[in-house]
């Protein structure tokens, strides 16, 4: 009898193990920035009107809440008049391609690279292209700057199915702004 048990967990595991290794659609989630981006000079946002065209209104109050949240929390201020941020979402129903750029985390390259820095390590100054495939009901959330009109971060995520409750969503979102550990105290 235990032989049999064993033996059915083995087969089940091994099942579900093969399932999730050759879905075509894998969870996708990352972000870029510019490097001439100035971070540490960030205090305020607003979100970019009209920014979310497309987009379900379900959606865009969830995107919109937990990002004036989570900014709020990381120090900046909610200035529609004179934003240093502009902040935009779109949502992807449909698979997609979109150019990334390996390059080493946000953090690292504030606290090691930046500020003249990377003159002095050159291989990190080439942050080669790379080629992201997002699967459908995918996100990506732009940061741009204000003044230059210059999307300085970008941080996207996709799953393999749609947000079956909005916590996914929410999660979600938490999770690619850890990225943006900018804070603007």
């Amino acid at each position: 009898m235990k032989i049999k048990k064993f033996t059915f967990s083995l087969l089940f595991t091994t099942t579900a193990m093969l399932l999730v290794g050759c879905s075509s659609s894998q969870y996708v989630m990352d972000s870029d920035y510019d490097v001439h981006g100035k971070f540490k000079e960030y205090r305020s946002f607003a979100f970019m009107s009209n920014s979310y065209s497309g987009n379900g209104d379900y959606e865009e109050q969830i995107v919109k809440n937990t990002l004036f949240k989570r900014l709020v929390s990381m120090g900046y201020r909610y200035d529609e008049v004179s934003p240093d941020l502009l902040v935009s979402c779109k949502f992807f129903y449909q698979e997609t391609r979109m150019v990334g750029f390996e390059q080493s985390n946000l953090s690292h390259w504030l606290k090691y690279e930046a500020g003249g820095q990377e003159q002095q390590n050159p291989k990190h100054k080439n942050y080669y292209k790379q080629k992201v495939n997002l699967p459908a009901d995918s996100y990506t959330i732009f940061l741009v700057d204000a003044k230059t009109n210059r999307m300085i971060w970008k941080g996207y995520s996709g799953q393999p199915e749609p947000w079956s409750h909005e916590q996914q969503l929410v999660a979600s979102i938490t999770r690619v702004m850890d990225d943006y550990a900018v804070v603007a105290y």
